[in-house]
């Protein structure tokens, strides 16, 4: 066998392996995510804390109110903006997986979040003082981060520093959220697991299919 081949098979081998690493991936993200919500919205205990945390967030509110203000409804219009210039891009450079991945995380990610939050969980009163309606997850959140996830897929290199700014967007994001008194602590964390979680699956969805082999020669 030439070491061309062995290089191939072995390829073939790593990206079979990423499949299931990328499923069990996503359902620790969607395990982590449902114990969010049963412990921080469903128990009194949770609520209290979740509330309390909430309450110290907002100790930043006069020095960064007024731009949590901007940034909350601002960020998915600009890296909407960013993702729709980033995806002709790729488009025209024959890069069609990244665009599907790309479309993929964004277009699951956003109707979940919605019927998660609107249709499929519940807030039970507690007796606890905060918005008596289910707020979790944050759409907000949602959105802003898999947009910046979008962004890594499309962009053409992909960087460490890319890396670190897709997460100080998405904390900005959570950030924002909680000082605009829109959500919980507990939302904006449960956002960011389920845009993990969706992301691992849309990465499992499509992988590059793995071709059969013929015999190895010796």
């Amino acid at each position: 066998m030439t070491t061309d081949e062995l290089h191939d098979v072995g390829t073939r081998r790593g990206r079979s392996a990423r499949v299931p690493l990328l499923l069990a991936a996503a359902l620790v993200l969607g395990a982590v995510f449902a114990a969010t919500y049963v412990v921080t919205v469903r128990t009194l205990a949770g609520q209290q804390l979740d509330n309390g945390a909430f309450v110290s967030w907002q100790q930043l509110n006069p020095f960064l109110g007024s731009f949590a203000q901007v940034l909350r409804p601002a960020l998915p219009v600009a890296l909407g903006a960013v993702c729709a210039v980033l995806g002709v891009l790729a488009l025209r450079a024959g890069r069609r997986r990244a665009v599907l991945r790309a479309v993929g995380v964004v277009a699951v990610t956003v109707p979940l979040a919605r019927w998660l939050r609107d249709g499929a969980l519940d807030r039970p009163d507690l007796a606890d003082l905060a918005y008596p309606q289910n707020t979790l997850p944050s759409g907000h959140v949602a959105v802003t981060a898999a947009l910046c996830v979008a962004v890594l897929f499309l962009w053409p290199r992909r960087s460490g520093a890319l890396v670190a700014w897709a997460v100080v967007v998405s904390l900005a994001a959570c950030v924002a959220s909680l000082l605009e008194h829109a959500h919980r602590p507990s939302d904006v964390v449960a956002s960011l697991l389920l845009v993990g979680a969706v992301t691992c699956l849309v990465l499992a969805c499509t992988q590059r299919p793995t071709a059969r082999s013929g015999p190895l020669a010796g």
